[in-house]
């Protein structure tokens, strides 16, 4: 039998740390692509009803089903594996049943197409399964590089039809076990083409952000025990977003920016074209939405009494792709990974990276670091970019 995941692990042999490693599995893909091809040959519910039951033993959905059932979901946003067997098996029927379950709505579609046109899912498999390890290991090597040496990372890396829509993931189980999930679904091109590169910067992406060592920041300020109006916790949350997504993007999918250029000049940036479409939009708009993060700010700083629902609420509507119902446009990104990758572009341009890890140790310094690196960069009409004093030293005075 041939085992269709591979190992790959680092040691000091590479100059890295010791005890890395990362499985590639896609046993699980091929186990839910014998269930499509069944219904496209419109096989008798009883074989799709076996395949499928088959398929759902595997680890990944279990790991994907812990995902969507997780207590910090809201309700209309989980969706569990008996849910997803049901509306599966209504594809035999005449109507696909959804149960009015928003994650199933997410991704019926998709699933439609590949009942449809399994060819092509097919076809990707194939050229997953070809991805020489070392572009794999190049990946790895890639996030490990942008944390800090003392990160050792185990990774268990899935491919599969994923139950709830997402494209890619990164989830620590309640073991600590670290995965990442790719949804195949969503990782074919517009042509329909599986795109190596966009798959190995995403991958990177994910991992970094499993590696991501924040907890130690988060445990020196005592978050548990802040209170929910505490300017701390606030401010705390707020730049955690812009730092994760946006040292993942800029380091790992090697974006492009206005406050420094791609970190890897001569490769490309690991995005969609849709991802592409919302980074040149979002490019000409930095001294804008560098504003309303100033002003956001100002709000947490300054220890009014704020409403969270409101804040979060207006948040979503601004910095995440949910912005694009309020703008008239469709975004795959939103603006939290934007400008997240020019706030820790323009330190690492600036000051390299063990000063980015100097800010990971407490957040409370990057606006500061920030600040220097503008000021040493000094883009056109550089004043623009930068955080007044006052935020500064209210940041300070956290």
């Amino acid at each position: 039998m041939v085992i269709s995941m591979y190992l790959v692990v680092f040691s000091s042999l590479f100059g890295l740390r010791n005890k890395s490693s990362m499985y590639l599995d896609y046993e699980s893909a091929e186990a839910m692509m014998k269930v499509i091809l069944a219904l496209n040959d419109q096989k008798e519910t009883a074989v799709v009803e076996r395949l499928l039951d088959e398929s759902m033993r595997f680890k990944a959905y279990h790991v994907s089903q812990d995902r969507y059932t997780s207590p910090e979901r809201s309700k209309e946003n989980q969706v569990t594996l008996s849910q997803f067997r049901r509306f599966m098996l209504s594809f035999s029927g005449k109507e696909i049943d959804t149960q009015g379950n928003r994650r199933l709505v997410i991704t019926k579609s998709s699933y439609q197409d590949a009942v449809k046109n399994p060819g092509k899912f097919l076809k990707a498999l194939q050229v997953i399964k070809s991805i020489p390890s070392t572009r794999s290991q190049e990946a790895f090597r890639r996030a490990l590089h942008w944390l800090p040496n003392e990160v050792s990372l185990k990774i268990h890396a899935w491919i599969l039809f994923d139950i709830g829509g997402s494209g890619a993931w990164a989830f620590r189980t309640e073991d600590g076990a670290k995965n990442i999930g790719f949804n195949i679904l969503h990782m074919l091109d517009e042509s329909g083409e599986f795109d190596q590169d966009l798959f190995l910067g995403i991958l990177a992406h994910e991992i970094h952000h499993l590696g991501l060592p924040l907890s130690s920041y988060f445990k020196a300020i005592d978050y548990e025990h802040l209170s929910e109006t505490s300017r701390l916790r606030w401010y705390s949350d707020y730049m955690q977003r812009f730092v994760m997504e946006g040292m993942a993007q800029k380091f790992c999918n090697n974006a492009p920016g206005i406050l420094s250029p791609k970190p890897y000049p001569e490769e490309v940036f690991s995005a969609t074209q849709a991802n592409l479409k919302d980074w040149a939009y979002f490019q000409p708009q930095l001294a804008d939405i560098h504003a309303r993060a100033v002003l956001d700010l100002r709000q947490i700083l300054r220890g009014e009494t704020l409403d969270r629902e409101k804040f979060e609420s207006d948040y979503g509507d601004y910095w995440t792709w949910a912005a694009g119902e309020k703008e008239g446009r469709e975004f795959t990104l939103g603006r939290q990974y934007y400008y997240g990758s020019e706030l820790v572009g323009a330190i690492n341009a600036a000051f390299g990276r063990e000063a980015l890890f100097e800010g990971l140790t407490d957040l409370r310094r990057i606006l500061l670091l920030y600040n220097r690196s503008v000021k040493m960069l000094r883009p056109q009409d550089f004043e623009r970019y930068m955080f007044p004093e006052d935020i500064i030293k209210m940041t300070q005075d956290l």
